[in-house]
Order: structure tokens, then sequence, then C-alpha cells
């Protein structure tokens, strides 16, 4: 088994809120560790989330996380995988839930490898599987796309380069437990470089990968780029391919399939602006729908407010896409809803009210539906000075309603950015096996009532604390093993809520 460096410490930037939230995320303030959600998996008691942190304990790196959140956004515990010499650099993608209840996620190992890996709903490592390039002179990494396919195996991407030449897209075609099957190469032959964004296991016996194109170098007149969907069987041979034209400079690798067996591709389309001897690549939001014959159904353009999408999904016969606002005016994230027909129906606009720097960036990397809403999870950058403790990159994870609407107390409207506190009340041992011990910061000056939850919201434990309390202890031996949040309330407005986990 590989090296584990395991954290349980996580902070979190919020309000307290039962249904829809808007919550940043970062391992530690005080040493301003930077954290970055990739992947996000929906259950009805609890959120998984995947991404990347960086670490300083004494040597500086980089280590792939894995952390689990009650539906109200609050941690139950988080996981890094990894050591000095990554183990795990980045995990990109949550790919699937088995039927054992394990999920299966994609990470990357610095440039050497790709890997697939099961853990399970604890944060325990089941199998790390890395797949290496066939020569010592080729690089592998930036594994984003993967998927599970509808016979139970594995696919998993990566961008292949190799030593004076541009990159390749690689296939890596694995059993249920991440043995390698086969691995094909793929490269556009009119495009200097090919890398790989999605895959899709949109049919019983084919999948679609799709992939960002270019040719040029960045910075110069010629630099373009393009979009390019390539439909394979399980042997890995292609069915049939789509390219968007040269010309255009599409950028549109985030492909969903719709109800009606066509293809949804979102990005941006760019433009080139010289001036003064500087490039400059606006980008404008693009939506296009993609029949199987290749011909294109729609286009849609949304203008340079909305700087660009990567995010779809499909629900009740509507499309809905997220994406980003890069501006130094006004940045944040949107959410679009538009018709089947690509009519635009509404829209939302999302940044966090801690963060209202104008070199804030928000940044969602995956949208998915949940229950009647929608849940999405990204990255804040604040490129503020280093010594203010809201610098870096913060994990974002918001909870919305069917609309797109978050809390009132934690929407744009909001004028007051909230505070960063520190954890206000610990809960130990933790785990626990019977007795929990509540230290606060400072005594109680009111009465307050602790209640124990379970993470479906089912009340477990209610007691009275007195005035002046200040070291708390719980015995809960007569709970189940399990996950539970310990809540205490403080007269009307003062909450304080953290998760534990109960042995038997």
């Amino acid at each position: 088994m590989k090296n584990l460096f395991i954290i349980f410490i996580f902070i979190s930037v919020s309000s307290y809120s039962q249904t829809e939230f808007n919550k940043a995320y970062r391992l530690d303030i005080d040493t301003k560790q930077q954290t970055f959600f990739s992947g996000l998996v929906c259950t009805d008691s609890a959120f998984y989330l995947t991404g990347i942190a960086n670490i300083d304990t004494g040597g500086y790196y980089q280590t792939g996380f894995f952390t689990c959140l009650d539906t109200n956004g609050n941690l139950l515990f988080a996981k890094t995988y990894g050591n000095i010499e990554k183990t795990i650099e980045f995990i990109y993608n949550t790919l699937a839930i088995g039927s054992n209840g394990n999920l299966y996620t994609n990470y990357q190992n610095e440039g050497k490898s790709i890997g697939l890996a099961q853990i399970n709903t604890l944060g325990e490592v089941i199998f790390l599987n890395d797949y290496y390039p066939d020569s010592i002179d080729t690089f592998l990494s930036i594994s984003r796309g993967g998927a599970k396919l509808k016979n139970g195996n594995y696919v998993i991407t990566g961008s292949l380069l190799k030593t004076g030449q541009e990159a390749s897209t690689l296939a890596i075609f694995t059993d249920s437990i991440g043995n390698e099957l086969k691995r094909k190469v793929y490269k556009n032959p009119n495009y200097d470089s090919t890398q790989p964004y999605r895959v899709h296991a949109f049919t019983d016996s084919t999948l679609l990968i799709s992939s960002l194109l270019s040719i040029g170098t960045s910075n110069t007149p010629s630099y373009k780029r393009a979009t390019w969907l390539i439909e394979i069987n399980y042997d890995g041979e292609i069915i049939w391919e789509y390219t968007s034209p040269f010309s255009r400079n599409i950028a549109a690798p985030y492909v969903m399939q719709s109800s009606d067996n066509q293809y949804i591709c979102v990005g941006s389309e760019i433009r080139t602006l010289y001036d003064n001897g500087n490039y400059d690549y606006p980008q404008e939001a693009y939506i296009m729908k993609i029949a199987y014959n290749k011909s294109v159904t729609w286009e849609k353009r949304i203008g340079e407010d909305m700087s660009y999408f990567g995010n779809v999904v499909e629900k009740n016969g509507a499309y809905y896409l997220m994406g980003s606002v890069i501006s130094q005016s006004n940045p944040g994230a949107w959410l679009l809803k538009m018709s089947e027909n690509g009519d635009s129906l509404w829209s939302q606009y999302y940044k966090h009210p801690s963060f209202t720097s104008p070199y804030c960036s928000f940044f969602p990397q995956k949208l998915t539906t949940y229950k009647d809403g929608f849940m999405f999870c990204g990255m804040i950058s604040n490129d503020v000075s280093a010594s203010d403790p809201s610098y870096g990159y913060w994990g974002w994870l918001v909870r919305t309603d069917s609309m797109g609407n978050v809390s009132p107390l934690l929407n744009t409207a909001i004028t007051e950015p909230m505070q960063y506190e520190q954890p206000d009340m610990r809960v130990f041992p933790n785990p626990t096996n019977g007795v929990l011990h509540l230290q606060l910061a400072e005594a109680l000056q009111a009465e307050a009532d602790i209640v124990i939850y379970t993470i479906e919201g089912k009340e477990m434990y209610r007691s009275k604390l007195r005035k002046q309390s200040d070291n708390i202890r719980l015995y809960l031996y007569h709970l189940p093993q399990g996950f539970y949040h310990c809540v205490l309330q403080v007269g009307e407005n003062q909450v304080y809520s953290k998760s534990f986990f109960k042995v038997n």
C-alpha cells in the first residue's frame, strides 16, 4: 500500500444554513493552504468532493484530497493522499459510484503517470493503479477525463507529450479493479496538439471523447483552437468524428448527450486581438448542438459578459449551463437555463460574499442536479496581498433551489462580507467510542441547547447547557456507529456545528 498522508483539519467560511448554501473551504486558514474542488458526487445523505490541496509540512508539495460533507455543507472528514514524493498530485474527477458503494476517481502524478483509484465512503483507499507512458522521454499528465462503461469497466484519458513533439490523447481501458486491458493514442493530424477533456459512456458499446485541439503558439496571430469529438467503440476504434471549423477558434470541449440523442457542446469562441505588440484573446460563451450526422442543429453566443461555459446538464427538457465571468469589474459565475431550441430562459449570477475584491476569480468545475435544485463546485482565486487571510485558492461549493437561488442570507445581495473566524467549538476525540468532549473558545454567556443529529437530520440527543460552561462532556454510548452533527444553539442567532464519527 502506498504511503498516505491524512489531514482531518478543514476550515469553511460560511453561515449556518439548512438547505441552499454558498460556502468556501480551505484546509487551514493560518498557513493559507490552497484548496481546489474538481469532482463532485451527491447522495441523499452526503456530498463527496475531490480535488487538489497544497501542503506545507516542512516540504511544500501538491496532493490530491477527498472530503465528505453533509447535505448542509458541513465537514464530516477530509483526507489527503500523498507525501513529499507525491503519491497522488491531483484528483481530477469522481467518475462513478460502484455497485459496492465505493467511489472511482482518476488522478495524475507530476507528469509521470495517470491513474485510477477506488476509495470507499470513509476515504480509505481500496486500490491505486498507475499507468505510465511507453517510453522514458514521454510525459503523461492532465487526466481530466474518464468514465465508467456500461459493461462495468473504465476508461481514463491523459495528455501524452513526447519530447520535441506536441500532445496527443492517450486512452487507458481497464477492468473494474483497474487492471489495464489496452491503450489507444488519438491525434488529429491537422493540429499540433490534442488534449482530452471529457469522456462519456453514452451507449452500451460506444463512448465519446471530447478534446481541445490547438495549432500554433500562444501569443501569436497564428494561434487557433478547435473542438474535436470522436466516438469510439469498446475496442478503441473511431466510429465517427467531428472537428469544429478552424477559422472559428471554438474551444467547447465540455459535452453532454441530450435526451434526443444529440450532443450539447459548451465552452467559448475566442477572438484574437493585437494591440501595440500584445495579443489578447477575449472569450465569448458559446454553445452548439450537434446531431449524430455531424450537422450543427443550432449554435448560440451569449456575449462577453459571460466569458465561457464549462458545464452542462439536462433536466425536465431544459439545458442548464455553468460558467465563469472573468472581469475585474464584476467577476463571478453564471448558471443559465436554455430551452431545447437554445433560447435563454433565465440566468443566475454567483459570487461568495466573503470575496469582494476585484482581484477575485470564480471557476465552477462541476455542475450536477440535486433533488429539486443544483449543486456546483469549483475554486475561488483571490489574488490579494499574501498577508490577507483570504489570499489564494479556496474550494467553492454552492447548493441552489430549482431556480438557481441560494438562501437569502447567502446570496450576492449581501453587502457586508462575512468574517473569517477560527473554530469557536472543538469536539474530541474524533472518532469517539462514546464520550465526546466539547471545548469552547470562551465560556457561554447564556444558556444553550446542544443537539446531536444523524447526517439525515434525525435528532438523536438533546440537552441544556448552563451559562459559563466552556468544557462539556457528552455520554453518547447509545448512538449506533456512524457520522453525526453536534449543533450548539446559543440564543436565537449564534450557532456552532461540528461533525464527528461514533465507533462501537
